[in-house]
């Protein structure tokens, strides 16, 4: 039994701009988590334990830290724990300078450096500064303390408790504050206390210094705002205090202006996260569970369930291909796949993969600037991935469609009509035209009454015909015939008339 034979007809179906940039993994997807701490480093982690490595993947803090502090005005914090406190063991620069810090310090509600001053606390609780060189600048004799501006920061002397958290414009001094009143002092780099008015007296709170003013408020309720000479500039009414960060009192309208980015955007696309440049080429193609903007070259990306960082390179990948073996009976078709690679993949392994609803195999290519793939091709509709190291570098939904059965595509010819022989046989011509570009293997059955039945299999090349030769037997009077003509099953009738005799009578 021949198996019905169609033709496929292969469609890459990615009409997608091209971008002339791609990426590479700088480090691959095996951490639970990164974030950015500086435009060259980041902070990995795994598990419980955070690094620091940078954009290369190069460890620069080995992964024995507990946590590790935002980069601010170039400086970040390497703490471990200790009970329930952090403790710092080094202060980091921008420019990867390390210094470790001997002291045992620990670090509270302002985990940053301010003015190059950072508040810490001992063991028992006081309060003092250090700077960040990791030495002691300003003695532990304070219950609370805020971050240094315009050269002045809020502390108290007594006793309140232990102060809480300061999370975006909600602070927990202020509500000891309201419980229990207590001297506020400003005092500068030095230590040295700030005088302020005199009518103004004594003050219970004190907000760090934002454009040359703070809210204070006196030991019965009202509220000024001061200058950094400790001089009033206006009295306020009751009013609600918004803080930021830093304890300065902020409006309510200043909204956090939006991080500016550099380089591909992120994009969605059938749930999966790729890249777009900014004349909307894609970069690189839709497979990531979250993806972040490129800032400085790079981007952090989660794919499956760990985080990595891509790195942009320059090129692009172009994909051709050439048909080498044409399917026909029995015989699978072949496809080469020609990739021109751009310059920083020359060197990497590179696999060209096949989905066909789920079945995959792969070609893989060693090196070179060119690379080819050949490629037994399914029956049915599939993807195709350009890949290296879990990248998908390009991609597309190759379409196996059957245009049509093959016997629609054949043309069929029969003999109009038919003089018989002396034997009373009528001969006819059934003629198959492949007006295709592919040869075609098929079974062709011809038959009808008083006819010859023939069944033969004919491969007919690319635009060309075969011809099957039969004939109607016992033909002795004139009559009109039908002929059944069936390709691959599928069944066409052609009229022969007029069959007449050998002899004629008149």
């Amino acid at each position: 039994m021949i198996k019905r034979l169609f033709l496929f007809t292969i469609l890459i179906t990615a009409a997608v701009s091209v971008s002339a940039e791609t990426a590479v993994w700088s480090v691959l997807p095996e951490y639970n988590g990164i974030t950015r701490l500086s435009d060259d480093l980041f902070i990995v982690e795994k598990g419980a334990r955070s690094a620091i490595i940078d954009a290369s993947g190069k460890e620069v803090i080995p992964m024995t830290l507990d946590s590790i502090t935002p980069m601010v005005d170039g400086k970040s914090l390497l703490l471990t724990r200790d009970g329930s406190d952090f403790r710092l063991r080094s202060i980091i620069f921008e420019n990867q300078r390390i210094v470790n810090v001997d002291g045992e310090y620990f670090v509270g509600d302002y985990p940053f450096f301010s003015e190059g001053m950072l508040p810490v606390y001992n063991k028992k609780g006081y309060y003092g500064y250090i700077d960040d060189e990791g030495r002691l600048a300003i003695d532990f004799k304070y219950r609370n303390i805020h971050p240094f501006s315009e050269g002045l920061a809020s502390v108290s002397k007594i006793s309140t408790g232990v102060f809480g958290s300061v999370k975006n414009k909600v602070s927990d001094l202020a509500n000891n504050i309201a419980k229990r009143k207590t001297r506020v002092y400003f005092i500068d780099m030095h230590g040295k206390e700030l005088k302020l008015q005199k009518d103004i007296g004594n003050i219970t709170m004190g907000s760090t210094f934002l454009n040359g003013e703070s809210v204070v408020e006196d030991t019965k309720g009202n509220f000024f705002v001061i200058n950094t000479q400790g001089r009033m500039i206006k009295r306020l009414g009751s009013e609600d205090l918004t803080f930021d960060d830093r304890y300065s009192v902020v409006s309510d309208d200043e909204t956090p202006q939006p991080v500016k980015t550099s380089g591909p955007q992120p994009f969605l696309d059938n749930r999966k996260y790729g890249y777009r440049s900014a004349k909307g080429g894609v970069v690189v193609v839709p497979q990531f569970n979250y993806a972040y903007p490129f800032e400085n070259g790079h981007a952090i990306v989660k794919s499956g369930a760990f985080w990595g960082i891509l790195a942009l390179s320059d090129g692009k990948f172009d994909v051709t291909k050439r048909i080498v073996v044409k399917r026909r009976k029995n015989v699978d078709e072949v496809v080469e796949y020609n990739v021109t690679v751009p310059a920083g993949y020359a060197d990497t392994p590179l696999s060209m993969v096949i989905d066909a609803d789920g079945q995959k195999s792969e070609e893989t290519s060693e090196s070179g600037a060119t690379r080819q793939f050949k490629i037994k091709t399914p029956e049915s509709d599939y993807k195709l991935y350009l890949m290296s190291s879990n990248l998908i570098l390009w991609s597309a939904n190759e379409d196996v469609q059957t245009k049509m059965e093959t016997a629609d595509m054949m043309r069929i010819s029969v003999s109009k009509s038919s003089k018989a022989d002396k034997n009373d046989r009528a001969p006819i011509t059934v003629r198959i035209s492949n007006p295709t570009d592919e040869e075609v293997t098929i079974e062709v059955k011809v038959t009808g009454e008083k006819l010859t039945p023939v069944t033969k299999t004919l491969t007919i090349p690319e635009k060309s015909s075969r011809s099957i030769h039969t004939a109607f037997n016992n033909v002795t009077e004139a009559s009109s015939k039908t002929v059944a003509v069936s390709i691959e099953g599928k069944t066409s009738y052609f009229k022969v008339n007029p069959v007449t005799p050998f002899f004629v009578d008149f």
